[in-house]
Parts: C-alpha cells; structure tokens; sequence
C-alpha cells in the first residue's frame, strides 16, 4: 500500500465515525479571514462526501470566490 492509499483509508475511517464537520473558506473580501461552518454529511456508496444543509452566506461567499454560478457545474 503506498503512502497516499494509507493516508485516504485513514481519512476515509475517520469520516465513517462521525456525521458532522466543519466546511471553512478564506475571504477574498476581507484576506486573512475565514468563514466556517458546521455541517452535516454523509459518505455515498464509493466514499465520497455529501453535504447536507450549507449556510446561504457560505455556499454564495464559495460560488463568488471560485467564480461559480449556482446550479452550474464545474468540471474537476
């Protein structure tokens, strides 16, 4: 197993024991200051990460910072 497979199987067990977590950005407005939020999540079948609720504050402040549009998709 290599380093990197290690590190995810470890996230990975580590997201499985909890439901909740805390999603945080960097304001491009105010640079230096961060906006956190409490969430709550859960894995889908292949381990990836859905959100529950988001804050409306914090999903727009996202959108603008990493030029989104919402409803849009951006290709990864």
């Amino acid at each position: 197993m290599t380093q990197s497979s290690a590190l995810f199987s470890a996230a990975l067990a580590l997201l499985r024991q909890t439901q909740h977590g805390v999603l945080a950005t960097q304001s491009l407005v105010l640079p230096g200051y961060p906006h956190a939020s409490w969430l709550p999540f859960v894995l889908d079948e292949a381990g990836r990460i859905v959100l529950g609720s988001v804050d409306v504050w914090f999903a727009n402040r996202v959108c603008a910072d990493f030029d989104l549009r919402q409803g849009t998709k951006r290709a990864a």
